[in-house]
């Protein structure tokens, strides 16, 4: 669920994994902007306010000014009680992370199973966020693929870019395929990886990007909205469509786009250091894509429609064969019969 408080600025604006504790908590808008304001920006500094529950009140009492807490004595203690839910979430989570990042990087194909519990809360937050939006399951995302992205997002730090045939929704049905990787310890081991699923219509191809948004919404990833730019792209897609129709050249004007976004967050990360960032900079700034994926696919059409001429250097052209010589001036064998009997 994404978590939507404004805070004052950049640099009192929390990482996105804690505002994703933040928002998987509930908490009030109030508190999240009191946390932001007194330094607490990170899971690994929530993480560090104490050993116990009673230390980190104490610790927050003195961080985080009364008048932020509540109004009274009662308020204020339930205040306290919230935050150090958020503190005990990213005290496990801090644990989780070394242990997961060396199962992950001993086999990149492991993906932690998330819970069935907060995957349906995922979905019922975006629901209700976006009661206009009509779901089917060639619509949503797997299960799978938000696990997906949010191992590959907490090892790396950005979302990757995947084809079209990684992006999963509840309506495939994911086929792993078997096969050996190698651990720190250069031993094989058995690894489990998805088998890719190749995209066959445009229609397919549009369900599992607006699938790719709504995952990316269930992380706290990136908001699903026209200004925050999912929306904004679906549409640009759709005019790209009735302008260039072919499953070929969508795909191709797709990973255009997405690959652009890779390449700001990995090459430009103070500049466009999120996802949403990175995404409104290519829609609104970089429009050239779109205008070089219509220039290809007007080329690839006219090279299609012109027929392929042979060079005279590639026929084979056969000489024709000789003829044997006649024996006798071309008169037949029984003329020169006769004639030996005369």
């Amino acid at each position: 669920m994404v978590e939507r408080t404004v805070y004052a600025d950049d640099a009192h604006t929390p990482k996105i994994a804690l505002r994703q504790i933040f928002g998987r908590l509930s908490l009030r808008t109030e508190l999240c902007r009191a946390a932001a304001d007194s330094g607490l920006l990170s899971v690994e500094v929530f993480a560090m306010l104490g050993d116990a529950a009673a230390a980190v009140k104490n610790a927050l009492r003195t961080v985080i000014p009364t008048t932020a807490l509540g109004a009274n004595a009662a308020e204020q203690e339930l205040a306290l009680m919230q935050l150090a839910a958020v503190w005990h979430s990213c005290h496990a989570l801090q644990g989780q992370f070394a242990t997961r990042r060396a199962r992950m990087e001993e086999d990149p194909n492991k993906v932690p199973e998330m819970a069935q519990e907060d995957h349906a809360e995922f979905r019922s937050r975006f629901v209700t966020a976006h009661p206009d939006v009509i779901l089917l399951d060639a619509k949503e995302p797997h299960k799978k693929f938000v696990e997906k992205i949010s191992r590959d997002f907490m090892v790396h730090g950005m979302v990757p870019y995947y084809p079209v045939s990684e992006i999963r929704t509840r309506a495939d049905s994911i086929v792993q395929k078997t096969g050996l990787t190698k651990n720190a310890e250069d031993l094989l081991t058995i690894s489990k990886a998805e088998e890719p699923d190749q995209v066959t219509d445009v229609q397919t191809l549009m369900h599992r990007v607006h699938a790719l948004f709504m995952a990316l919404e269930y992380l706290n990833i990136c908001t699903y909205s026209r200004a925050a730019g999912p929306l904004k792209d679906l549409q640009e897609l759709e005019q790209f469509k009735a302008d260039c129709p072919g499953l070929p050249y969508i795909v191709a004007a797709d990973a255009l786009i997405r690959k652009k976004v890779h390449r700001l967050q990995s090459e430009q990360r103070e500049t466009f250091a999120t996802f949403e960032a990175a995404l409104a900079e290519v829609l609104n700034n970089h429009k050239y894509l779109w205008n070089d994926a219509r220039t290809k696919a007007v080329l690839a059409k006219v090279d299609r429609a012109q027929p392929i001429a042979k060079d005279d250097q590639d026929r084979v052209l056969e000489s024709p064969r000789p003829r044997p010589p006649q024996v006798g001036g071309g008169r037949s064998a029984t003329t020169r019969r006769s004639a030996r009997r005369a």
